[in-house]
């Protein structure tokens, strides 16, 4: 957790606890596509101790990805799917998001971390828009 720029709270998963304002992740990665930022839809992926965290299902289109780490690890992180690799230009360090945008077309995909020899995935099925 970061001050919040109001210096009035905490930042919690891109949101002040007391205010609401909102920060986005770190953007970084490969940038898929070319969707306007407000056309973006967010998945959130929160990395834990023994899983990720994140829906299941997701409508096609363009979405913001965002791995935030909830342990005391850095993780390394990427979506596959559909023939192609989408990986974060860095680890995510502990207490932090970093975001990529990808464009999702219809089909299954896996969400995945690795860390200190450990490697946890979640499937992710994005249905038609």
């Amino acid at each position: 957790m970061r001050a919040c720029p109001s210096g009035v709270a905490l930042i919690f998963l891109g949101f002040c606890l007391t205010c609401a304002h909102a920060e986005p992740p770190e953007q970084v990665g490969e940038q898929v596509g070319s969707a306007p930022p407000n056309q973006l839809s967010l998945l959130d992926v929160t990395i834990e101790v023994d899983k990720l965290a994140a829906i299941p299902e997701v409508a096609a289109g363009p979405r913001n990805v965002s791995f935030f780490n909830a342990t005391t690890s850095e993780w390394t992180c990427r979506v596959e799917g559909r023939g192609s690799t989408w990986k974060l230009d860095r680890p995510v360090p502990p207490n932090k998001a970093i975001a990529i945008d990808i464009i999702f077309t219809e089909g299954d995909y896996v969400l995945a971390c690795d860390a200190d020899k450990r490697a946890l995935s979640r499937k992710l099925k994005v249905v038609g828009s």
